[in-house]
């Protein structure tokens, strides 16, 4: 059971990661207009449930 827990939370830390790395990303391509472009929302909403699942276990 730790392992799997392990693995979840590795998996919710890399959409954390990702989606913090997009915002950075856009920020400096664009500036803040282009946050609205993001797919930093699908990705937080994945890290969201992969850290809900992780509490779950």
């Amino acid at each position: 059971m730790t392992l799997i827990s392990g693995v979840v939370f590795i998996v919710a830390m890399l959409f954390l990661v990702s989606a913090i790395g997009a915002v950075v990303v856009q920020l400096l391509r664009g500036g803040v207009k282009a946050i609205r472009t993001v797919p930093a929302v699908p990705l937080m909403a994945g890290y969201v449930v992969t850290f809900l699942v992780w509490l779950a276990l």
